[in-house]
């Protein structure tokens, strides 16, 4: 059987991240978490996760910015990028997908729709990423 796919929590209130990371490790994911952008760089240096969970209210750094950086690099062609946030305007909405963002959640959202958005991964990306 295959490897584990790979998922990276972008999140700084620990409540949040901590119930995400459950979530996905309890629905067969390998997870990595961090709380600002500047974690989630410094990870996304040693790892190539096949999704990206990232919240749009980083105490560091603009969420978009972080995904402009990630998609600049062919690394991440095949990363998945869900921005979840708890208001995101229409024009935000917009600029994210013009960033490379695949799918939103607003806050509150279901364990289900997370996982359906994650899951886009498990079908998109080649094997070997981590």
């Amino acid at each position: 059987m295959g490897q584990s796919p790979t998922t990276l929590v972008v999140e700084h209130h620990r409540d949040c991240r901590e119930v995400l990371v459950l979530a996905l490790e309890l629905s067969g994911f390998r997870v990595l978490a961090a709380r600002t952008g500047g974690e989630a760089l410094a990870c996304l240096h040693d790892h190539t996760p096949q999704s990206i969970v990232i919240d749009t209210a980083l105490p560091d750094r603009d969420a978009i910015d972080v995904v402009r950086v990630l998609r600049a690099n062919q690394r991440f062609d095949h990363t998945t990028v869900v921005l979840a946030g708890t208001w995101i305007p229409e024009p935000d909405r917009s600029a994210a997908v013009a960033a490379g963002v695949d799918a939103v959640l607003i806050k509150p959202f279901a364990v289900e729709d997370l996982l359906d958005r994650v899951s886009l991964a498990r079908r998109r990306a080649p094997h070997g990423h981590s």
